[in-house]
């Protein structure tokens, strides 16, 4: 996830070159940044400061889907992309999770 005007970066080390389908959720409340995969939580550190909020305001321009300077696109597909207007809790990451891969 790419913001114009950003000065955070959160990573995680999750890689992903196994041509088999995943879930990935995240979650923004109150300066804290959760990241599940295939329903598990994972362990992300802050490589730099970022505010979030241009993200969710439309005060940003936003990208899913490729590195931050615009040259590493993402290679693979996203299907069934949603935002929400709250964050939500690890057990509606779970249930949106357990829906599975919606046909794909």
């Amino acid at each position: 996830l790419y913001a114009e005007n950003s000065s955070k970066q959160y990573i995680t080390t999750s890689t992903f070159n196994d041509n088999i389908w995943h879930h990935i959720g995240f979650t923004w409340n109150s300066g804290v940044l959760k990241v599940y995969v295939d329903n598990i939580e994972q362990t992300v550190t802050k490589a730099y400061d970022f505010d979030f909020t241009s993200i969710f305001n439309g005060s940003a321009i936003s990208i899913l889907g490729m590195y931050s300077n615009l040259i590493i696109p993402f290679n693979g597909q996203i299907s069934n992309a949603q935002i929400w207007n709250r964050a939500l809790t690890a057990e509606e990451i779970a249930a949106i999770y357990s829906k599975g891969r919606g046909g794909f």
